[in-house]
């Protein structure tokens, strides 16, 4: 488990793991240094903490109520219902 030190003013703070990082709600250019890494560095030239600013991606430009009429009108159509009835039936030998 890495642990963390952050530059927060003229403090350093640390050692904090991932979780602690994310509760301390760090941004893209709070000073980042942990073992292995020769200076100081902004949180968004660290790999492994990109996943801590990644942004919502917007919803989808069809509601779903859109894209089930796009399927009802035109896929749906093209589809004919049918069933398939699979009887299994065992027959029993007498052996007398």
């Amino acid at each position: 488990m890495t642990n963390y030190f952050i530059r927060d003013g003229g403090n350093e703070v640390g050692p904090l793991t991932m979780r602690q990082l994310k509760l301390k709600s760090i941004n893209k250019d709070t000073l980042i240094w942990f073992a292995g890494l020769e200076e100081w560095t902004k949180a968004e030239q660290v790999c492994e903490l990109r996943i801590l600013f990644r942004t919502n991606v917007s919803p989808s430009p069809f509601s779903k109520n859109r894209l089930n009429k796009m399927w009802n009108n035109l896929v749906k159509p093209n589809f004919k219902k049918t069933s398939y009835h699979l009887n299994f039936s065992r027959q029993r030998k007498n052996h007398f």
